[in-house]
């Protein structure tokens, strides 16, 4: 249900982009991807297909942003063993679940000319996490709660659906985040793959 939600607001962007034409800014939105890496993956191993994104931009000259990025991910994993849960050992099914919720302020540099051509960027982005990890094992359910500050260097490529200088795009990118161990619990990492629509000017 959430996978169908996610695209059709993707697929709503369109239609809300050409509202939303500003000049010199951007407006997106992302369905993500995303891998677990490092403790993440201990936790939850499983690729995910649940997530979105929305991100706005200011641009300060023809190839350098400035901007804010909010992103939901989801990850999980379904997997047999024993677990301590609130200092009792539970042996059983469990369902494994991590939400990490972001607000990140971010920093774009834009290759190539601003001709309405498709154009690479890198980006650095960093701010706050909020991540939610939850074991499901029976009538037994452990949650753990913390904000976490974190980094998310990436880099991607838009694409414009028109060969005009301001317009929507097609963009996809590729992020590495990184939330700094916080509140006892360790560094949490994964890799995030955006696909999504954007309004903007080049």
């Amino acid at each position: 249900m959430r996978i169908k939600l996610i695209a059709a607001l993707v697929l709503l962007v369109p239609a809300t982009a050409a509202a939303q034409r500003t000049g010199d800014k951007w407006f997106g939105m992302t369905w993500i991807m995303s891998s677990p890496t490092a403790n993440s993956k201990q936790f939850a191993n499983d690729y995910s297909f649940r997530g979105l994104g929305m991100e706005w931009r200011q641009f300060k000259g023809p190839s350098t942003s400035v901007g804010l990025s909010l992103a939901w991910n989801v990850m999980n994993e379904e997997t047999f063993e024993t677990s301590s849960i609130k200092q009792v050992d539970v042996t059983g099914l469990q369902f494994r679940y991590i939400n990490a919720y972001s607000i990140l302020l971010a920093g774009h540099k834009y290759l190539g000319s601003n001709q309405g051509n498709s154009r690479a960027f890198i980006g650095l982005k960093t701010g706050t996490y909020y991540i939610n990890r939850r074991v499901d094992v029976g009538i037994w359910t452990a949650t753990e709660n913390t904000w976490h500050f974190g980094l998310a260097p990436e880099f991607g490529i838009a694409v414009p659906l028109r060969h005009t200088v301001d317009g929507e795009a097609f963009y996809t990118a590729v992020r590495y985040n990184y939330a700094f161990a916080s509140g006892g619990t360790p560094y949490q990492s994964w890799i995030g793959i955006d696909v999504g629509i954007a309004t903007r000017r080049f």
